[in-house]
């Protein structure tokens, strides 16, 4: 099989199984398949694959057909510009979580430390090191594997040293300790809610109870509980979310400042509270 051949498989059967981004996820899978690059595949549509080679591409195409990650297969995911390895035990960092960083990065102080809570492939606590040269970042999560594969992207741009990574649940591990900001993309999604392109991530790192809000009520009773008095919390949520948790807030933190950011889509997408 030619790649021209292999190309136009690939686009038709995924587009049959309905897959919308059949023709990119072709592409991306028999580069993969071949360890070439999209201009060399693009380049040389007469190559003939081997026959190991076809056998594979087959059985990758029909993978994503079942709405198996694309990055899952490949191994890795986009973000801020930095390419991060993902597995199924970590949540694919999403376009719109780059508000996060963006957001974060324009209150952050040089000097101030940051807590990245429910780091997963460490995208956010990564991207924050990338960017601020000299603040102290702690990356949290209560799985150990997610932790791994963080430690792993850290590693990868040398920036292990920069990056204290810490087992907890929220912050329990983080009593009393002085963090200037708190960043934070929790589970959100209400435990009813199912869709085909979520179902094979971690529901670990997705859902949370019936309001979908229960990871975030935690975390704003424990700030209060735990005499942590950051300056900053910034979390994603749903944009339906955004009065309630903008009440809960204001129950438990009166002063509080409450300013929301829109994703690309226009969506209500992060929320900043300044204390």
């Amino acid at each position: 099989m030619k790649i021209k051949d292999a190309l136009l498989t690939g686009f038709q059967f995924l587009k049959e199984h309905n897959i919308d981004s059949y023709f990119l996820d072709t592409e991306l899978i028999l580069c993969f398949t071949i360890k070439k690059k999209k201009e060399w595949v693009l380049s040389n549509s007469d190559f003939e694959l081997s026959v190991n080679q076809v056998k594979r591409f087959k059985k990758l195409i029909l993978k994503r057909s079942k709405n198996y990650p694309i990055a899952y297969i490949t191994g890795y995911k986009y973000f801020f510009g930095l390419k991060l390895k993902v597995n199924k035990h970590v949540l694919i960092p999403r376009p719109e979580t780059e508000l996060l960083v963006e957001s974060t990065l324009k209150v952050a102080d040089p000097q101030g430390q940051i807590l990245d809570i429910g780091t997963g492939s460490g995208a956010i606590a990564v991207s924050l090191a990338k960017n601020l040269e000299n603040a102290k970042i702690i990356a949290s999560d209560n799985s150990s594997f997610a932790l791994s594969m963080a430690r792993k992207n850290a590693r990868t741009y040398k920036l292990n040293k920069k990056i204290k990574f810490v087992k907890s649940d929220l912050l329990e591990k983080f009593k009393n300790l002085k963090i200037n900001i708190i960043i934070a993309n929790l589970p959100y999604v209400k435990n009813d809610w199912d869709h085909a392109s979520i179902k094979h991530e971690p529901h670990s790192a997705l859902y949370s109870g019936k309001s979908g809000l229960v990871h975030y009520f935690k975390l704003l009773k424990q700030i209060k509980k735990y005499n942590i008095n950051p300056k900053y919390l910034i979390i994603e949520i749903s944009p339906e979310q955004v009065e309630i948790i903008s009440k809960k807030t204001k129950e438990l933190f009166v002063n509080a400042n409450i300013e929301i950011k829109k994703d690309l889509a226009g969506l209500d997408r992060v929320i900043i509270i300044k204390f």
